[in-house]
């Protein structure tokens, strides 16, 4: 994982516990990144399946409403880095 966010021409935040008081959500966001003025929530996954999950998709939306209201900035596009493993 740390190969991937060297490649990264911006400020990266690993690890950033985020909370929602308006919607009741809290979560740990594997990362952000912050490019000029576009802010791009990064979500990481060690798994043996190519393809992204609808339980997936719904974790990256609820990390994009929680990154949202925590930087008041509307979001762009999310990301998603996979690691496939041979289990």
């Amino acid at each position: 994982m740390k190969r991937f966010f060297k490649k990264i021409d911006g400020v990266v935040l690993k690890d950033l516990w985020l909370e929602s008081k308006l919607y009741g959500l809290v979560g740990k966001l594997d990362a952000v990144v912050k490019v000029g003025d576009e802010i791009y929530p990064i979500d990481v996954k060690f798994s043996k399946f190519s393809s992204i999950s609808y339980a997936w998709k719904m974790q990256l939306t609820v990390y994009s409403v929680l990154v949202e209201e925590s930087s008041r900035k509307r979001l762009r596009k999310l990301l998603f880095t996979f690691y496939l493993k041979k289990f």
